[in-house]
């Protein structure tokens, strides 16, 4: 558990921190180009979830967030605890989890910043808590797809 609650720690910690830094610094719907036109960071407030889905849902996402965030330490007893690749997707997971829930408790809906693609053709604008959490469940799908 130990291994779960450090990880999901310092993921909450970074996107928190990531999040700040941008809403500091730049106003929602400015955007400031990092690498050419391909990787941006652009300001923008989510109300909804991943591509656009579910606005105006916000009291049905902090419900689900919040039953995510208590079904992950409780899934996290029945994984094979000697698998160090599970316990790290696991602790992301949950720290994403936790990143985009503190937001909707907050704000009513998640900072998004990072924004990639090329002139037109972009990929919707997601956060640190996003990439967390893909890369925990892409960890977890491809150790059980190992095991099986």
């Amino acid at each position: 558990m130990k291994d779960l609650l450090s990880v999901g720690g310092i993921v909450l910690l970074l996107d928190q921190i990531s999040k700040w830094i941008v809403q500091t610094s730049m106003a929602e719907g400015e955007t400031s180009a990092v690498w050419r036109d391909i990787w941006r960071i652009t300001h923008i407030k989510n109300e909804g979830i991943a591509l656009g889905f579910l606005q105006g849902q916000g009291l049905f996402l902090i419900v689900t967030g919040l039953v995510v965030i208590i079904a992950i330490p409780l899934f996290y007893r029945r994984l094979n605890h000697q698998d160090r690749w599970i316990r790290f997707g696991t602790g992301l997971l949950l720290g994403g989890a936790m990143g985009n829930f503190f937001d909707r408790l907050r704000l009513g809906g998640v900072i998004d910043f990072l924004d990639i693609g090329l002139g037109q053709y972009r990929w919707p604008v997601f956060n640190l808590a996003d990439v967390s959490i893909c890369l925990g469940v892409g960890i977890l799908i491809c150790r059980w797809i190992k095991k099986g």
